[in-house]
C-alpha cells in the first residue's frame, strides 16, 4: 500500500500566501465564476516540433536509466522541473510512495482565473527495459509523450486559460500506473495544492509522434467523452488527417494492444473524468519490412505494437520506425496540432459542456 507524502512545492509559501476563498467556495485569488467575465485568447498557441525532438534527444540520451531512482532518474526529474520553471510555470513536485520506492510527479501548472478546476496532459517520464538497460533510452516510451507535454507547456506558458493547465510528467506508469493514480487520488482530497481539486478533462499521451502524415502508423486512441470526441476528430479532419490513420477503439484490447497493459488514462477514466488517449502503432496496416527496419530478433512485438517497445528504444529507433527525421517530426508536430486544439478547447472555452460515458 503507497504512503501518501507531503508534497514538496516549489515556491509552496509565496503560492499559499495568494491563495484565498471566495463566497462560491472557489480557491484561489480572482477566480472568476461568471464564464462571461472571462475573454479567451484570440489565438491557439503553436508547438514546434524541430524543437521539441531536439530538446527530447537531449533528454532521453542523456537520463536514459529513469527508472528505481537511478542517479539518471533523479536528474531527469531535476530538469524536467528547470525546464518548467524555464517557461513561467509554477512547479509542483508531488512526491508520493509505493512499496518501499520514493517516486515523484513533476507538473507545471499554468494558473487559470478557475484555480482549483484543472486541465491535464501528461506523460510518463520513467522507464522500463527487458533487454540491457545500456540499449534503451525510453525514447519512445514514453519520452516521446513527455516531450510533447513540455511543449505543450511552452506553448501555452503565454496564454490566460478559464481553468488552471496541469503538465504532467508522471513517474511509476511502469510500476502499474502508480504517479497517475497517487495524482488523481491526492488532487481529489487536497493533497496536491492545499485544496480539492476539480478534473475538468484530461489528455494523455504514450508512444505518439510515429504517425501520420510522416508514416502508416495509425494513430488509436480512447476516448470517454463524446464531446471530446468531436473537438480532436474535427481537428484532425480539418488538417486533412485521413480516416484510415484515426482509429477510435473502445480498449486497448479491442486495439489488439492487450499485452501493452494499460497507461496513465486509466487513472482519470476510473474517477469519471473526461479523459482522451493516443498512442500510435502498426497493428492496422503492418509493420515494416526487417528489410527496411531492422528489429532486433529479440524484440517483443505484441500485436504489432512499436517492435522497440520495452527494448532498444532509442532516438535511433524512433527514426528509423519514422522513416527518417522528417517524417518523425511530420507526425510530432501533427499530433501536437491536434493536442493543442484539444487543451485550447478545455482549458480556454467556458461555455463546452464535457460528457462523460464508456469509451
Amino acid at each position: 500500500m503507497r504512503n501518501l507524502a507531503v508534497l514538496a512545492l516549489f515556491g509552496l509559501a509565496t503560492l499559499a500566501g495568494c491563495m484565498s476563498t471566495t463566497d462560491d467556495g472557489e480557491a484561489g485569488d480572482g477566480t472568476v465564476l461568471d464564464p462571461s467575465a472571462y475573454q479567451a485568447p484570440a489565438q491557439r498557441p503553436t508547438v514546434d516540433a524541430a524543437a521539441l525532438l531536439a530538446d527530447h534527444e537531449a533528454f532521453v540520451t542523456t537520463y536514459s536509466i529513469r527508472k528505481g531512482n537511478h542517479e539518471n532518474h533523479e536528474g531527469a526529474r531535476q530538469a524536467l522541473t528547470q525546464m518548467f520553471n524555464s517557461y513561467g510555470l509554477d512547479v509542483i513536485r508531488h512526491n508520493f510512495t509505493e512499496g518501499d520506492l520514493d517516486q515523484a510527479n513533476i507538473v507545471g501548472i499554468k494558473w487559470g482565473a478557475v484555480r482549483d478546476h484543472w486541465v491535464v496532459v501528461g506523460g510518463h517520464y520513467d522507464t522500463t527495459t527487458n533487454a540491457g538497460e545500456e540499449q534503451s533510452q525510453g525514447a519512445y516510451d514514453d519520452g516521446s509523450g513527455t516531450f510533447i507535454t513540455m511543449h505543450l507547456a511552452k506553448a501555452f506558458a503565454n496564454v490566460t486559460p478559464y481553468y488552471t493547465m496541469a503538465f504532467v510528467a508522471y513517474d511509476g506508469e511502469e510500476r502499474g500506473l502508480r504517479g497517475a493514480t497517487a495524482f488523481v487520488q491526492d488532487g481529489l482530497v487536497g493533497n496536491v495544492t492545499g485544496f480539492p481539486i476539480t478534473f475538468v478533462g484530461t489528455i494523455d499521451l504514450d508512444m505518439i509522434g510515429i504517425n501520420w502524415p510522416g508514416t502508416n502508423a495509425p494513430v488509436t486512441y480512447l476516448v470517454n467523452s463524446e464531446n471530446l470526441n468531436a473537438v480532436a476528430d474535427a481537428k484532425r479532419l480539418e488538417m486533412g488527417w485521413p480516416d484510415e490513420q484515426w482509429k477510435r477503439k473502445p480498449s486497448l484490447a479491442e486495439a489488439g494492444l492487450v499485452e501493452l497493459g494499460s497507461s496513465d488514462f486509466a487513472a482519470f477514466m476510473a474517477e469519471d473524468i473526461p479523459t482522451i488517449f493516443f498512442i500510435s502503432d502498426f497493428i492496422e496496416l503492418g509493420i515494416p519490412a526487417p528489410s527496411a527496419v531492422p528489429v532486433p530478433p529479440a524484440a517483443s512485438i505484441p500485436a504489432g505494437a512499436y517492435p522497440f517497445w520495452h527494448q532498444a528504444d532509442t532516438v535511433e529507433t524512433m527514426r528509423l520506425m519514422a522513416g527518417g527525421q522528417d517524417n518523425l517530426q511530420a507526425g510530432f508536430q501533427s499530433i501536437s496540432d491536434v493536442s493543442v486544439e484539444i487543451l485550447f478547447r478545455l482549458a480556454c472555452d467556458p461555455t463546452m459542456e464535457w460528457d462523460v460515458g464508456s469509451t
